[in-house]
């Protein structure tokens, strides 16, 4: 059974807490990890694949507020799954359908 092959667009979601009022890194600093020729994420997909994928096509949305706290965020989304899911429906125009995968960023503390 073969992979994915090809470009695969993911969407990488930057999330901060209402809690938190600084942001880690721009989101350029992400466009540059994502991007091919910066020795990011895509450069390493690339090469461990023999050029058969890559992350062409992903896209950042940039930081977003989410409408809890960390502590409130951390208890009322238990698992994985559950942190991922709230990322992504704080993002209302993002349609995951039209994406390889979402990533979700948080800033640790």
């Amino acid at each position: 059974m073969a992979g994915p092959l090809g470009s695969q667009k993911l969407a990488v979601l930057l999330c901060k807490f209402k809690d938190e009022q600084t942001e880690p890194n721009p989101p350029a600093f992400y466009d540059d990890l994502f991007r091919r020729g910066t020795g990011g994420i895509n450069d390493y997909w690339l090469a461990a694949s023999h050029g058969k994928i890559n992350l062409d096509g992903t896209k950042i949305f940039g930081w977003r507020t989410l409408s809890q706290s960390r502590a409130e965020y951390v208890n009322s989304h238990k698992s994985r799954w559950d942190k991922i899911q709230g990322a992504i429906d704080a993002f209302p125009e993002l349609h995951v359908v039209q994406r390889s995968g979402v990533v979700a960023m948080f800033k640790i503390v």
